[in-house]
């Protein structure tokens, strides 16, 4: 289902941090922490939100570390309520055409199958994995599926 036309999609900010931590405590098995989210408004990053209009409700974001040329997708995520609306893609996009990177890399758990499904859509391919990369339920571990995508 494509996105809804009214809303906004902008740099995070300082006053963003308290929603993006709740969306990130609901999507994520280990959460950033408040001062990982203070960092993503550094100068070697950055950081968008989705908030939908009228409400300004925040629906989504993403922060993207950069590197000489190469970014890399460092969280995302969608609020429960605006799942699979394409909000998770337009960030993408929108980093794929504004950050003038060479490559953009990112990890997925290996049983996300819905992000796999659209990092591939987007033009991602699989590269590597990272064998008991993420902390799981019960102790175990899972692994991590490394994805690139050129943009040159």
């Amino acid at each position: 289902m494509p996105a809804p036309t009214e809303y906004c999609l902008r740099e995070m900010t300082e006053e963003d941090i308290p929603s993006a931590l709740a969306i990130e405590k609901h999507a994520q098995f280990h959460p950033w922490s408040k001062a990982e989210f203070e960092r993503s408004l550094s100068a070697n990053r950055r950081a968008w939100v989705i908030e939908t209009i009228p409400t300004k409700q925040l629906s989504a974001f993403a922060v993207f570390g950069l590197l000489a040329g190469e970014v890399e997708l460092l969280t995302i995520a969608t609020h429960a309520d605006h799942k699979r609306k394409g909000f998770a893609k337009a960030l993408i996009q929108h980093a794929i055409e504004n950050l003038a990177a060479e490559t953009i890399f990112l990890e997925v758990r290996e049983s996300n199958t819905n992000a796999i499904e659209l990092y591939e859509s987007i033009g991602f391919n699989e590269i590597g994995c990272r064998k008991n990369y993420y902390p799981a339920a019960n102790g175990q571990r899972e692994n991590a599926l490394l994805y690139a995508l050129t943009c040159a």
